[in-house]
C-alpha cells in the first residue's frame, strides 16, 4: 500500500453510494474537493436514483451510476443479474487509473468497488481492509452530517473551511414553470421509506385546512408509490389543494420547492432539497436526531413532539409519541414565522 496521499492528484475518484437526501449534504465536500484540487479529474460513483440532483453539479468532470436499488430488489433471487450490474460498473470504474480513491459511504458495498479499482491511494470511512488510510465512523460522536464528510479530507492534510463554506449545492437540469401562478403556497411532503419518520396523516389534513385559512394555498407532493395517498389528504383539505406526487421528475420537484413561500417536509430527500436551494422550511423531526441530519439552511425551524425516546433511531415503533404529539396548530404557527423571516433558527 501506498505511504501517503498525493500532493496534485490529476485523476480522483469519489465514492457516495446512498439516498439523495445523504447525496446533497456530502456537496459541501465534494466543492472542498474541486477547490483543492481544481486541475483534477474527478469522477463520481453513486447510485442511478441520484444521478438527477449531481449531474449538473460543476464540481466533477464525470458521474458514473450504479443500479443499486434495482439489485437490491433483485437479491436474494437473481444474483447473477446482480453480478452482471456489479461487473458492468466495475468496467466503467476500471477504465482508467485514478491517483487517489477516497471512499464517503465505508460500507461493504462502497468497499467493493473501492478495492477494485486501480488507484495510487486508498482513503476511505469505516474499518476495512485494504485501505491506506482510514476515518472511522465515530457513530457515538455527535456533529452533523454535513461536518463528518470533511473528517476524511481532514486525515489528507487538507485545512476545511469553516461552517460557513459547507453550503449544501444543488444545480437542477430542466427548467420548469411553478406549479401554481395565482398567489403563494406553501409545499407539503408528508413521504419517507421510514414510518417511523412520518406525520400521521390528519395531522396534514388539518395542518393544510390552517394554511388555507390564512390565504396560503397547498400543494403536496411525494413519489409514484404516494399518489394515492397524496391525492386523499389534498382532497380532504380542499377542492383548491393540489397533489404533485408522482406528476413531476426531480427537476420538477426542485422548481415546486424553490417557488413555494415555504417547504414543510418530514426528515426525507425533499427537505435537504430544499436546504440547498435556500427555500424557508419547516422540518418534522421524530426518531432522527436533527443535530446529525437536519436542515443544513438558514431560516429553518425543526419541530418534534415530547418523547423520552426522542431520536430514538428507531424504524418502526407503535407509539410514535415524538411526531403524534407535535398538533397541526404548532406546525401551523411555525410556518407563518417563518415565511414573516421571525426565525434565523439553522438546523
Amino acid at each position: 500500500m501506498a505511504s501517503c496521499p498525493p500532493d496534485d492528484p490529476r485523476s480522483i475518484l469519489v465514492i457516495k453510494l446512498s439516498s439523495i437526501g445523504d447525496l446533497l449534504l456530502f456537496t459541501p465536500a465534494l466543492h472542498f474537493l474541486r477547490i483543492s484540487w481544481p486541475d483534477a479529474k474527478i469522477t463520481l460513483l453513486t447510485e442511478s436514483r441520484c444521478v438527477p440532483v449531481i449531474r449538473n453539479n460543476p464540481d466533477h468532470d464525470r458521474v458514473i451510476a450504479f443500479p443499486g436499488e434495482d439489485a437490491q430488489a433483485l437479491l436474494p433471487w437473481h444474483p447473477f443479474r446482480v453480478w452482471k450490474q456489479v461487473r458492468r460498473t466495475l468496467v466503467q470504474l476500471r477504465e482508467e487509473e485514478f491517483d487517489l480513491a477516497l471512499d464517503f459511504q465505508g460500507l461493504f458495498k462502497s468497499w467493493y468497488f473501492f478495492r477494485r479499482v486501480r488507484a495510487g491511494f486508498r482513503a476511505g470511512k469505516g474499518r476495512f481492509p485494504g485501505v491506506d488510510l482510514r476515518s472511522p465512523h465515530r457513530k457515538r460522536v455527535l456533529r452533523h452530517a454535513v461536518v463528518s464528510y470533511f473528517e476524511l479530507t481532514d486525515l489528507l492534510g487538507i485545512a476545511r473551511p469553516n461552517e460557513e463554506g459547507m453550503a449544501l449545492r444543488y444545480s437542477p437540469g430542466a427548467s420548469y414553470p411553478p406549479p401554481l401562478t395565482d398567489g403563494s403556497y406553501v409545499l407539503c411532503n408528508p413521504f419517507t421509506l421510514w414510518e417511523s419518520k412520518k406525520w400521521p396523516e390528519m395531522h396534514w389534513i388539518a395542518l393544510g385546512r390552517l394554511l388555507e385559512q390564512e390565504g396560503l394555498k397547498v400543494i403536496f407532493t411525494g413519489a409514484a408509490g404516494d399518489r394515492t395517498a397524496s391525492e386523499r389528504m389534498a382532497a380532504a383539505v380542499s377542492a383548491d389543494a393540489v397533489s404533485l406526487a408522482g406528476e413531476v421528475d426531480l427537476d420538477g420537484l426542485a422548481a415546486a420547492v424553490s417557488h413555494a413561500s415555504c417547504l414543510v417536509s418530514v426528515d426525507s430527500a425533499p427537505m435537504h432539497m430544499g436546504a440547498a436551494l435556500g427555500v424557508r422550511l419547516v422540518a418534522l423531526f421524530g426518531p432522527t436526531d436533527p443535530l446529525r441530519t437536519g436542515p443544513w439552511a438558514e431560516h429553518a425551524l425543526v419541530l418534534s413532539g415530547r418523547c423520552w425516546r426522542l431520536h430514538c433511531r428507531r424504524r418502526a415503533c407503535r407509539s410514535r409519541r415524538c411526531l403524534t404529539e407535535l398538533h397541526p396548530e404548532i406546525v401551523a404557527a411555525a410556518v407563518q414565522k417563518v415565511i414573516n423571516r421571525e426565525t434565523d433558527v439553522s438546523g
